[in-house]
């Protein structure tokens, strides 16, 4: 039986042909992408440099060597060097890592086309710069693998793998002198088998981790819609659709357990004629502070404060009785009028104030719905007013 060798024209035509089969279906992506990120563009554009590299090198005799040995080795380490990069930082900037890389190929282009070198000496350098690119690559996959995917881990495995393999064919054509790169041995076709296999599984991984990436970009974009959703664009509070469901939640589970709920409904005093004088600017501003405090009152984990409409806000606080819930009503009032915020046109103080309807008590029927709960916050509001405003009233 004959011993087994690959032939490296082959070789080369199946690495071309893997290069390019993965750039035209990122290609193809990236196309249909609404917006490709970065380090798309930039694993495509290495799969395609690699590509025209290993085209050139596999041109060795049909053209001059300047194009088949010092372009073609230049444009594979390039490539090699932005798609090992990519795979480490997937979708992630870090200059130190740009960095590192760019002084690595600076350094393989001045030996490479500084010294003047035969073929065999080409082989040398060219295998020995591949293989500490390959090992140091192996190990920041290892050291950026935050998400801890397997992907990497495998991708780091034949790295290295291909880092020893290079070393050895480093070290096997420095004490051949007839060692080039269409020379059969076992060292060659372990190493371009090794090769062939990460240009394969490194595509892949790209893609699989690509696909990864996207649906948490798009998991984060659903949480982002959905806090949109429930929370007010100006203060950033818990808007009407999210106090609503929490109020109903709240009543179910002060039900069960037979504890009080309390709903303290909260007006701006005179805000129509704050934004009459200072305009809707300043009486956007003036919200948001009023807001910042109620927020600054409440810190107990259940508690909620949602802003109800205009300058109407909500706080509905869990398991709190009568007593507890007008403390804490007063406290909001306090704080909001120590804000000193300036109110000339407000026929109450000089300065920013709030009224409060304080209602507390145990849901025991299906009549102690949320809209009752609300009906009665909102008469004491109203007693609250008509009491002179900056004041709360619970009964």
């Amino acid at each position: 039986m004959g011993d087994f060798s690959l032939d490296i024209p082959t070789v080369l035509f199946c690495l071309l042909l893997a290069h390019v089969s993965v750039a035209a279906t990122l290609a193809i992506y990236l196309i249909q992408s609404v917006a490709p990120h970065t380090s798309d563009i930039r694993f495509l554009v290495s799969r395609l440099l690699q590509g025209a590299g290993v085209y050139l090198t596999s041109q060795r005799g049909q053209i001059p060597l300047v194009y088949s040995l010092n372009w073609g080795n230049t444009l594979i380490f390039l490539g090699l060097a932005m798609e090992l990069l990519t795979l480490i930082t997937l979708n992630k900037t870090n200059k130190r890592l740009d960095l590192f890389y760019g002084v690595f190929f600076g350094l393989f282009v001045i030996v490479f086309w500084g010294v003047e070198k035969n073929l065999n000496q080409s082989v040398v350098i060219a295998s020995a710069f591949l293989s500490l690119l390959y090992i140091s690559s192996a190990i920041l996959m290892i050291l950026y693998n935050s998400e801890k995917s397997i992907l990497r881990y495998v991708l780091s495995l034949l790295s290295t793998a291909s880092g020893g393999l290079m070393a050895i064919r480093a070290i096997n054509a420095f004490y051949q002198q007839d060692f080039i790169l269409l020379s059969q041995n076992w060292i060659q076709d372990a190493t371009f088998t090794v090769i062939f296999l990460l240009v394969i599984v490194g595509g892949i991984s790209y893609l699989l981790l690509l696909r990864d990436r996207n649906e948490h970009l798009l998991t984060e974009a659903n949480q982002k819609l959905s806090l949109l959703a429930m929370n007010d664009s100006l203060t950033n509070l818990a808007n009407r659709r999210s106090f609503n469901e929490y109020l109903e939640h709240g009543i179910l589970g002060c039900r069960r357990s037979g504890e009080p709920l309390a709903l303290i409904m909260i007006d701006v005093d005179c805000f129509k004629k704050y934004n009459d004088l200072y305009g809707h600017k300043r009486g956007d501003e003036c919200l948001v502070d009023v807001a910042r405090e109620l927020e600054q009152c409440c810190r107990r984990g259940t508690d909620r404060v949602a802003r109800y409409g205009g300058e109407e806000f909500a706080i509905i606080l869990l398991n709190t009785s009568k007593a507890e819930a007008l403390q804490i009503a007063e406290m909001v009032r306090r704080s909001v009028k120590n804000l000193a915020i300036p109110h000339a046109a407000s026929n109450v103080s000089e300065h920013v104030t709030l009224s409060l309807g304080v209602f507390s008590a145990i849901p025991t029927s299906d009549e102690h719905n949320s809209a009752w709960y609300i009906v009665e916050a909102d008469r004491r509001l109203y007693d609250a007013k008509k009491a002179g405003r900056n004041c709360c009233v619970c009964d």
